[in-house]
């Protein structure tokens, strides 16, 4: 006597969920060029910063109580993110940085996809420079506040990425392929 084996198949209905990650409104932004002579400063023979300036800085902001505040244009009245991590590189301090859900953050978001803030300027404390060649060099600094904003002192401060809210999934393209009909009468899959 042989067994008699079938095969079950049951339909399902597709779900797409949401990840924790998608919605995001997320920044990244080189803050300032280490090496890059600018002469949209106060200093006469342009000012530059020297690799490493925001080492420091930027670990003591890692064990800081408060976050670290993007602004638009430097309007400290009105925040309009924060930052979610900074790491200073061989190039410069880079920084991610949350865009905030409030009327100012969306407003800025919208300008950010326009292009209209490509650029980043820094509030920061200068804690030790040097004179060379007639430019001041920068050579630690403290980080205060970060802004885009249209136009920067330096041009390698930019903002570098932007990473949007994911909206409505449109599944339009989606095609699955017709659940397959089976006659139950008759056995599937059996090997023999």
């Amino acid at each position: 006597m042989t067994a008699r084996q079938t095969t079950e198949l049951a339909t399902f209905d597709l779900e797409l969920r949401e990840t924790a990650g998608m919605e995001q409104r997320i920044v990244t932004a080189m803050l300032v060029p280490y090496g890059e002579t600018s002469m949209s400063t106060e200093h006469r023979g342009g000012e530059r910063f020297i690799r490493g300036a925001f080492r420091k800085s930027v670990a003591d902001r890692a064990r800081a109580k408060r976050p670290l505040l993007l602004f638009r244009a430097h309007d400290h009245g009105k925040p309009v993110g924060k930052a979610l991590s900074l790491k200073d590189t061989e190039a410069g301090p880079l920084g991610e940085f949350r865009i905030a859900e409030t009327s100012a953050g969306n407003e800025t978001l919208a300008e950010l996809k326009e292009g209209l803030l490509p650029q980043v300027s820094i509030g920061f404390r200068t804690i030790r420079d040097r004179m060379a060649g007639g430019v001041r060099e920068v050579v630690e600094a403290a980080l205060a506040e970060v802004s885009l904003a249209p136009m920067g002192a330096y041009d390698g401060a930019e903002v570098l990425s932007l990473r949007e809210p994911a909206g409505e999934l449109d599944l339009a393209w989606v095609s699955l392929p017709p659940a397959p009909t089976v006659d139950p009468s008759q056995p599937i899959g059996l090997w023999r």
